[in-house]
C-alpha cells in the first residue's frame, strides 16, 4: 500500500483503465444499466462483470471519495492471500517447504507485484483466482467438491478477464493424466467441470444475448475499445498540438465521422472542424477517454 509514494511520488490507485472497470458498475448502481460508454453501446460487453461488481460492492460500503483507497486496502489483504497459495501450490507440487517457501518469498517482495497490487486494475483479483485455482487442481486428492469448485473458479476467472480461459486446460489436463481415477470416473469429473464452469458463465451470456441478439461469449465488437491506448496516444498528441497548426494533423482525422457532444466553453466557433475531428477521435477512444472527455 504504502511502495505507491516511493514509485509515483505519491498514492495513485486509479488511472488508465482502471476507469473502464468502474464505469460500468457505477452506471448499473446509479442509473440501471452495465455499460462503460453511453456513447458506445458496445461497451456493455467490453468489461466483464466480476471485477467491476467487486469495485460496486466496495463502493455500495463505502463512497466514491474512499473507493479507492479501500479497493487498495483490501487488494493488498487479497494479494497477501495469494501469497500464502503460492506456498502451497508449490508444496503441493514438490512436497518442498524450502522450495514453496522460496516460491512464496519472490511473489512477495518482487516490486512488481508490491506496485500493482492496490492499483484498480483486475489483476490482484485475477491472480487471486488463478492461485486459488492451482490450489485444488494439484491437491494430491481429486473429489467431487474440489472440481466443482475449480469450475466455479474457472468461471470467475473467465469473467474476470476472458483471455484466461485457456487456464481450463490444467484442471483437465491433471483429471485425464491421474492414475487415481478410471476413465468413467475421469470423464464425470470433466463434465462435473464444465457443468460448474457454465452455471458461473451463463448468467453473463443469457444477458448479452438479451442485450444484443448475439451469443458473446468473448469480447465483443467494442467499437475501438481494445484500440483505447493507442488512441489515447494520439489523442494525447492531439491535445498538446491545439495552439499549433493543427491543419494537417486534422485532415487525417476528419473523415472519420463525428457524434454529438456539448462543446467546451473554451472552443470558438471557428474550431468547429477542429472540435468535431477531436470529438470523432474521443469516440474511437472508448471508455479509456473518459476523463478527458469531461
Amino acid at each position: 500500500f504504502y511502495f505507491q509514494q516511493f514509485y509515483f511520488g505519491g498514492y495513485e490507485f486509479k488511472y488508465g483503465d482502471g476507469m473502464t472497470y468502474l464505469d460500468p458498475i457505477l452506471n448499473l448502481i446509479n442509473n440501471g444499466e452495465y455499460i462503460g460508454d453511453k456513447y458506445l453501446a458496445d461497451s456493455r460487453y467490453f468489461r466483464p462483470p466480476v471485477y467491476p461488481f467487486f469495485l460496486g460492492i466496495i463502493y455500495i460500503i463505502s463512497s466514491l471519495a474512499l473507493l479507492d483507497y479501500l479497493v487498495a486496502a483490501i487488494q493488498c489483504v487479497i494479494g497477501s492471500i495469494s501469497v500464502i497459495l503460492i506456498y502451497y501450490i508449490v508444496l503441493n507440487v514438490s512436497q518442498n517447504k524450502a522450495a514453496a517457501l522460496t516460491s512464496a518469498s519472490f511473489i512477495a517482495f518482487f516490486p512488481f507485484v508490491i506496485l500493482w497490487t492496490p492499483l484498480m486494475y483486475t489483476e490482484t483479483i485475477q491472480l487471486f483466482l488463478i492461485f486459488s485455482l492451482l490450489f485444488f487442481a494439484t491437491k494430491a486428492k481429486i473429489s467431487v467438491y474440489s472440481t466443482i469448485i475449480q469450475g466455479i473458479l474457472i468461471g470467475l476467472i473467465i469473467l474476470t478477464k476472458q483471455y484466461l480461459a485457456l487456464f481450463l486446460i490444467i484442471p483437465v489436463y491433471i483429471i485425464l493424466l491421474t492414475p487415481l481415477l478410471n476413465w468413467r470416473k475421469k470423464i464425470i469429473h470433466i463434465l462435473l467441470l464444465f457443468i460448474s464452469l457454465f452455471i458461473v458463465v451463463s448468467p453473463w451470456l443469457v444477458r448479452n444475448y438479451i442485450s444484443s441478439g448475439n451469443v458473446i461469449v468473448f469480447f465483443g465488437k467494442t467499437s475501438g475499445l481494445r484500440n483505447a491506448l493507442d488512441d489515447s496516444v494520439a489523442f494525447t498528441q492531439f491535445a498538446n498540438k491545439f495552439d499549433e497548426n493543427t491543419t494537417e494533423y486534422m485532415e487525417s482525422v476528419a473523415q472519420t465521422g463525428s457524434v454529438k457532444f456539448i462543446k467546451h466553453h473554451k472552443f470558438l466557433i471557428d474550431h468547429e472542424d477542429e472540435i468535431t475531428a477531436a470529438t470523432s477521435l474521443a469516440y474511437k477512444c472508448g471508455g479509456s477517454f473518459q476523463e478527458r472527455r469531461k
